[in-house]
């Protein structure tokens, strides 16, 4: 799904007249391939039982690691069960540490996981752009408070841990990446992510004989028959 969308963007451009004003010469199938890499890839950091697995992780490091008193700002009733991340009186600059620390690992999401899985544990020596390609999300999980609203999409979830954070920052820095920012090929990935799930559904949805395939193709060319004309829809 992603090499399609690709192609049919370069498709576009090239009948606009556009690539070579935009430096996309010759770039079609590098980013073909980018692209494809970053849809195989960019679930590597998900758990187990995916969205419920995230859940039951946060949810056992929120029992240990007392995240309500780092939200009251309770020094002195810090119930964190690791001792080496208690907060302590007089060590402000190292509790900042600790409290970034404990949100950290108490803010587990998969694609997070995918940037420390790559770079940190699996050490898979890719590009940055290759990197870049699988920075869904852009904010580091430690972070509080509300997101700047030109990237409150950007920044629902987690994007990468505090121990992947110096490699971000200079990934963006060699990508010329602003603060915030994403990687433009990760725009097609998420596409075709999103695509490839809805057929996946459409699938799930005939195979549990929730609609017939007739009805499916009833539904889909009331939604689109008269859009796209020429396609199959109308044939």
């Amino acid at each position: 799904m992603g090499r399609h969308i690709v192609k049919e963007i370069f498709h576009r451009l090239k009948s606009d007249g556009r690539i070579g004003a935009l430096g996309l010469s010759q770039m079609e199938a590098p980013c073909e391939s980018m692209v494809e890499m970053a849809c195989l890839m960019h679930d590597i950091g998900n758990p187990p039982f995916g969205h419920f697995g995230e859940a039951a992780i946060n949810d056992w490091f929120r029992r240990r690691l007392d995240i309500a008193s780092l939200e009251q700002d309770a020094l002195g009733n810090d119930r964190c069960q690791v001792a080496s991340l208690r907060l302590r009186a007089g060590d402000e600059d190292n509790n900042a540490l600790r409290g970034r620390i404990r949100l950290d690992l108490c803010h587990f999401e998969g694609n997070a996981q995918a940037i420390r899985m790559v770079h940190s544990l699996l050490k898979l020596n890719l590009t940055y752009a290759q990197v870049g390609c699988i920075l869904k999300y852009t904010r580091p999980a430690y972070w509080q408070g509300p997101a700047p609203a030109a990237f409150s999409y950007l920044m629902k979830k987690p994007g990468f841990y505090l121990a992947e954070e110096e490699y971000v920052q200079t990934l963006r820095r060699e990508l010329s990446l602003g603060e915030f920012h994403r990687f433009p090929l990760t725009y097609i990935m998420e596409a075709a992510d999103d695509i490839s799930y809805c057929i996946a559904d459409l699938e799930d949805a005939v195979e549990k004989k929730i609609f017939t395939v007739e009805q499916l193709y009833l539904f889909l060319q009331k939604e689109w028959g008269s859009v796209v004309k020429g396609d199959l829809w109308l044939c």
